[in-house]
Formats: structure tokens, C-alpha cells, sequence
């Protein structure tokens, strides 16, 4: 029996936040985004996520004001790519997009997202992450969620954790997100 999540880490290189950033820099009038590669671990009630790797939205992606739909095929090919490179190692974690001039809080069609994800995600405890990167070009500010099929909000979508940027490592190589609560 393991036991129950007391606090939850998000770990990201910091090199893959920052091509995050320069693809939201490039479309930056409009949402865009990708997914998130990397694995998950749980010990003694801590829950890591660690991103290691984020892959941009793909050719065939669709970009609004206040929508992105993101090429899914692009997406399971390098899901695929990425879970053979590592040796099974490192897999899809969630979704990563933007919220241009606006918040990074989740709106209904994102904590749809995070539920729908979490339900087939059968290799994170059916549980999923998604990055929101808002705010103006300048000073941006990202939010990371962390969803369970388990969690609903009036039953009817994700009910995410929000886990705020905590601090940076010593050698700036990972940016740490974790739940201010804990």
C-alpha cells in the first residue's frame, strides 16, 4: 500500500523552460504549446515530477488568441521518440501552453485537459501535469498543475493542484515548483 501524497516537486531543466519561452516568445499574440517528457516518482509521500524535455506544438498546430490545439501526431511520434531514446526511462507527462497577456491559472477547457489526461494516463498513477506560462512578454509567470481523475470540481473537470515557481538550483540547471501548502 503506498502512501498518500503529502507534497508534490516539479523539477524542470531549465534549458527546456527556456525553449518553452522562446516558443512563446515566437507566437506570442497568439496561445501555443506542447507537451512534457520527462518521469515521475513517488517516496515517502513526495510526489517529483521531473521535465526534462519539452516538445513545441508541431506544423499541423492551430493557434488562437484563446485556444490552442496542438498537432497530435507530431506529439505521439516524439512521445514515441523520446520513450525509445531514453529507454523507457522517460515518457509524457502532460501538456504545456500558453496564456498570452493573461493569467496562468487553469481556464475550464484546461482543467478538462488535465481530467482528460489523467484518466488514460495509466504510467503517472493516472495522474497528469500541465505548465501554464501567462503574463506580458516581459515578465512572464508560469503556474504548474498537477491533476487527478480523482480530483473532480463538481464532478465535472480537474480540480488541479497549483504549484508556484519556488526557486532556482545552485547551478541554474532546474527550475523547482512545488506546492506552497506543503
Amino acid at each position: 500500500m503506498s502512501l498518500p501524497i503529502k507534497a508534490i516537486k516539479v523539477w524542470i531543466r531549465n534549458d527546456t523552460y527556456t525553449k518553452m519561452l522562446l516558443e512563446r516568445a515566437d507566437k506570442f499574440d497568439y496561445e501555443t504549446g506542447g507537451i512534457l517528457l520527462g518521469y515521475r516518482n513517488t517516496s515517502e509521500g513526495m510526489e517529483h515530477w521531473v521535465v526534462t524535455d519539452a516538445v513545441g506544438p508541431g506544423h499541423s498546430a492551430k493557434h488562437g488568441k484563446f485556444i490552442f490545439t496542438p498537432d497530435y501526431e507530431y506529439h505521439v511520434e516524439e512521445a514515441e521518440r523520446h520513450f525509445n531514446d531514453t529507454l523507457g526511462k522517460e515518457y509524457y507527462l502532460g501538456d504545456w501552453h500558453t496564456h498570452p497577456n493573461a493569467s496562468p491559472r487553469t481556464s475550464w477547457l484546461d482543467r478538462v485537459t488535465i481530467l482528460r489526461n489523467a484518466k488514460r494516463a495509466n504510467h503517472t498513477n493516472n495522474r497528469s501535469l500541465m505548465i501554464i506560462i501567462g503574463g506580458q512578454l516581459t515578465s512572464n509567470k508560469t503556474i504548474s498543475y498537477v491533476g487527478s481523475e480523482r480530483q473532480t470540481y463538481i464532478g465535472l473537470v480537474a480540480k488541479p493542484i497549483a504549484l508556484k515557481l519556488a526557486s532556482k538550483s545552485a547551478n541554474n540547471d532546474w527550475l523547482l515548483f512545488h506546492n506552497p501548502e506543503f
